[in-house]
């Protein structure tokens, strides 16, 4: 089955299919592994027009999406918001969304099918005062294109009453010949069956659920070949994360970990076709807990 070709423009047609590309060729063509605290948000930027996925957590009298993630996008030439990719409702990965929409309203959001009925989810755009009939709500494989970027989307078959961090969205990103991996918080049965979706070779990986002993598995690493592993956690979070099985894993497969809570944000940018890191911010974030289940 072929996949779906979508994108912000597109995403609320009547027929929720359509095929949209922004910015131009190696205009400024850059990814962001932001420093959100313990949470997630990675941006990837063409031509002053981004594709978050996630937007970092909220939690109690923090919020990252007000205080980190709108202000570093300004920082980063910013200027207009075109998805917001939910990987699943987990606080800590959707709780900046609201900031970030109320930043940049143009903004589109799209996460899985299987969280339609996800009560913290529906909060949350309530909260944000985001209608539900505006949500693209994914399915199978789809796929989105901003500049230099080609997004290719892909939902693990799970019920609505699986634990949300099943569910989570995996996203292989190609820049030139560089290509990306991010698994939101998927644990490592999911992280076996994707495996069978694709090809997911590829240079960089996002460390799943910030660095657990429960993701980022051997048969995982097998699989995307990676030379990179970025690991967003909070600096001295009290979940252990990364785990120490997780680094002497990265470490036998010979993977550099990069990891945001030491080094701050994590920034690559197109070169002669290739991703490669430019340079490291010196903001590395503690945030107080998120209030999701590990």
């Amino acid at each position: 089955m072929k996949p779906k070709l979508w994108g912000p423009v597109a995403l609320f047609a009547a027929a929720g299919v359509g095929y949209f590309v922004a910015g131009s060729a190696n205009s400024g063509t850059q990814v962001v592994f932001m420093s959100v605290g313990q949470g997630d948000c990675t941006v990837f930027i063409s031509n002053g027009k981004a594709i978050l996925v996630d937007a970092g957590p909220a939690v109690r009298d923090y919020d990252a999406g007000k205080r980190i993630v709108v202000p570093k996008l300004r920082e980063y030439g910013v200027d207009e918001v075109l998805l917001v990719l939910l990987t699943h409702p987990d606080g800590d990965h959707i709780g900046g969304t609201g900031a970030v929409l109320q930043a940049f309203p143009k903004a589109k959001v799209a996460i899985n099918t299987s969280y339609r009925h996800n009560p913290d989810l529906l909060a949350s755009f309530s909260r944000w005062g985001y209608r539900e009939e505006n949500v693209h709500w994914m399915t199978g494989n789809e796929q989105v294109q901003l500049g230099d970027f080609k997004f290719d989307l892909w939902l693990p078959d799970r019920p609505d009453s699986a634990p949300t961090n099943d569910a989570s969205l995996f996203c292989y990103v190609q820049a030139g010949k560089t290509g990306m991996v991010l698994t939101g918080d998927a644990p490592e049965v999911t992280e076996i069956e994707m495996q069978k979706k694709r090809n997911w070779n590829a240079e960089i990986l996002k460390a799943g659920h910030h660095g657990s002993k429960s993701s980022t598995g051997e048969f995982w690493l097998q699989a995307v070949q990676p030379t990179t592993a970025v690991i967003s956690c909070g600096k001295n979070n009290t979940y252990g994360h990364p785990s120490k099985i997780v680094m002497k894993r990265l470490e036998q497969f010979r993977v550099k970990a990069l990891r945001t809570d030491e080094q701050g944000d994590v920034i690559f940018q197109l070169k002669n076709d290739t991703m490669v890191r430019v340079s490291l911010t010196t903001s590395r974030v503690g945030t107080p807990e998120s209030s999701r289940k590990e």
